[in-house]
């Protein structure tokens, strides 16, 4: 399997199984928006930056700004699951949605010999 179709079909997967909201936590677009990020790598190795949010039909494009990463994710009750892929790697993040916009998530990368990482997203107008 190609490397770049993983995502995609780990995606498609989650679609089907989760039955995702449309709506999400708090009306069409709750999460769209910028957000301070700020986590700890799969190796251990803290991070921050910006990360972007937007709506699009069903789905969420996610920018992360610092590393050029690109993700699409969907809603599923209180979770935005969100498949990223970077310029030579892919993985999975799942943020849990708290209080006034805040995501806190587990990623883990392909290839991360199954250690995850993790991500806090707060909202840089909430």
């Amino acid at each position: 399997m190609q490397p770049q179709l993983f995502p995609l079909i780990v995606l498609s997967s989650l679609i089907v199984s989760a039955n995702a909201s449309a709506a999400g936590p708090s009306g069409p677009g709750a999460l769209d928006g910028s957000y301070t990020s700020s986590g700890k790598s799969a190796e251990g190795k803290k991070f921050s930056g910006r990360v972007t949010l937007k709506r699009v039909e069903n789905s969420y494009t996610v920018t992360w700004h610092a590393s050029g990463e690109k993700g699409i994710g969907v809603l599923h009750d209180e979770h935005l699951v969100v498949a990223y892929q970077g310029k030579s790697w892919f993985g999975i993040i799942i943020y849990t949605i708290q209080r006034n916009r805040r995501l806190v998530g587990r990623f883990i990368p392909y290839g991360g010999k199954g250690k995850f990482g993790t991500e806090t997203l707060e909202p840089e107008d909430p």
